[in-house]
């Protein structure tokens, strides 16, 4: 699971998705802001569509905070801003494939800041 100062918090946000740069991956679409911070902070968003039943969505929910969670204490994601928007297939998806594709999606972002 995500800890509290891992999560990022989208309603109190402003302009995040008109700042951050979008990935569409396979299962889910990825916005990544170059806001830099002391450590990774991310949300996750699964919408009724994809999934009607809210206790479906918590399964999602939880499947991605887990993959983000183990991402964050191994240490593989680089202290930017990330916005997880899942879609059905994500499920499917094998956990190492996910945080492989956050880590390297996170560092083309991270080193085009110059920082």
């Amino acid at each position: 699971m995500l800890k509290k100062r891992n999560r990022l918090r989208l309603r109190q946000e402003k302009n995040f998705f008109s700042q951050a740069v979008r990935f569409p991956l396979s299962g889910y679409s990825l916005f990544i802001r170059n806001k830099v911070c002391k450590q990774p902070q991310i949300a996750v968003v699964v919408g009724k569509k994809i999934a009607p039943l809210a206790s479906r969505r918590q399964v999602i929910l939880r499947k991605a905070r887990v993959c983000c969670g183990r991402a964050i204490r191994s240490s593989l994601l680089a202290p930017l801003e990330y916005v997880l928007v899942l879609k059905k297939e994500f499920v499917r998806l094998p956990e190492k494939q996910v945080v492989q594709e956050l880590q390297e999606k996170a560092n083309k972002v991270y080193s085009s800041t110059g920082k």
